[in-house]
C-alpha cells in the first residue's frame, strides 16, 4: 500500500561500499546470473536467494542491496517515481523507515532520532551525526522547544531590538504603522526570532559568517558553554576547528529577502537551536542519522 511521502519516518544512512564499476566482467556476469535466478524463482513462486555455498554470489548481493537502495533515492530526487509527477503523487516508503505508532509525534521522532538523549550531552560525536529535518519553521521551533525543555539547567531568554531600516525613505510614516510589537512578531528564515531561549549544553547553528578564517560560517554548529548578558560562549562541533571555544556577540541582521514592503533590522545573537532544522538549512551538513 502506498504511503504519502509526508509520513513520519526516519532514515539511518551509513557509509556503504557500493561495489565495483559496471565494467567489471565478474560483476556483470554475476548480475546476469542473479537476474536469471530471480526470474526463474518468481515463475515458481519461490523466494529468491543466492545459494549459501557461493561466497562470490553472496558478497555481490550484499553490495547490490545498498546500491539498489541508493538508486531508488536518486529516482525520488529526480522525480521519476510515482508516475506522471503532475500535481500530488504518492511513493511507497519502506516499512523499516516508518514510525507507525506515534501518539505524540514530536516525542516519538525525538526518541527515535536522539536515543538516550540525556546520557549523551557531553558526547560531541552524538550531536555531530544527527538532526531532525522539517519543511517549515513552525515544526522546527516546536521540536527545538520540546528538546530544550529536556535539557537540565536554567533557561535564559534573550530579546531582540527591532527597528525600521533608516535607508527607507518613509521611515517616520512606517514607524507609525509598524510598531515594535509588530516588528517583534516577524519570523523569517535566516534571522533569529525576537525571543531566543537558550540553555548551557544546547546545540546551536550560526546564521551569519563570523570569521571564515577559522571556519565560523553560516551553518556552523556549536554547543553553548556559557550564557552571558551581552556575549555567548560556545564550543565548535563542526568544520575544521572542532572543540574550539568562541565568543558570539549580538549582531544587527537584516533579512536578505522578505515579503514585507519595507526593510527592517534586528539586533540579536545570530544563532538558532539546531536539534531540528529546516531541510534548506541541512544542506552542507554531514549527518548519519536523520528524522523527518
Amino acid at each position: 500500500m502506498s504511503r504519502r511521502s509526508s509520513s513520519l519516518h526516519r532514515s539511518n544512512m551509513q557509509e556503504q561500499n557500493y561495489g565495483p564499476p559496471t565494467n567489471d566482467p565478474h560483476m556483470s556476469s554475476t548480475i546476469e546470473r542473479l537476474q536469471r535466478r530471480n526470474y526463474l524463482s518468481s515463475k515458481r513462486g519461490q523466494k529468491f536467494g543466492p545459494p549459501s555455498n557461493d561466497p562470490h554470489m553472496s558478497s555481490t548481493v550484499a553490495r547490490l542491496q545498498p546500491r539498489n537502495y541508493l538508486l531508488s533515492k536518486i529516482d525520488v530526487g529526480n522525480g521519476t517515481v510515482g508516475g506522471d509527477n503532475v500535481g500530488n503523487q504518492e511513493i511507497e516508503i519502506p516499512d523499516d523507515l516508518l514510525i507507525k505508532e506515534a501518539a505524540d509525534p514530536i516525542k516519538e521522532i525525538v526518541n527515535t532520532t536522539y536515543p538516550s538523549f540525556l546520557d549523551n550531552l557531553d558526547n560531541i560525536k552524538y550531536f555531530q551525526d544527527r538532526a531532525i529535518l522539517c519543511p517549515i519553521l513552525e515544526n522546527v521551533e516546536a521540536i527545538n522547544n520540546f528538546m530544550l525543555s529536556l535539557l537540565p539547567g536554567e533557561e535564559v531568554t534573550y530579546l531582540s531590538s527591532d527597528s525600521i531600516c533608516k535607508s527607507d525613505t518613509n521611515v517616520q510614516s512606517l514607524e507609525d504603522v509598524y510598531t515594535p510589537d509588530i516588528l517583534n512578531s516577524i519570523r523569517c528564515s535566516g534571522v533569529p526570532n525576537h525571543l531566543l531561549k537558550l540553555k548551557v549544553g544546547a546545540p546551536i547553528m550560526l546564521l551569519r559568517n563570523l570569521d571564515r578564517s577559522i571556519g565560523l560560517c553560516n551553518g556552523s554548529r556549536l554547543i553553548i558553554t556559557q550564557l552571558g548578558k551581552h556575549v555567548l560562549e560556545a564550543r565548535s562541533i563542526s568544520g575544521s576547528n572542532v572543540g574550539q571555544e568562541i565568543f558570539i556577540p549580538r549582531t544587527v541582521l537584516t533579512p536578505s529577502y522578505s515579503s514585507l514592503q519595507f526593510r527592517f533590522q534586528r539586533r540579536q545573537f545570530p544563532i538558532s537551536l539546531c536539534l531540528a532544522m529546516t531541510i534548506n538549512k541541512s544542506q552542507g551538513q554531514s549527518l548519519s542519522q536523520v528524522g523527518f
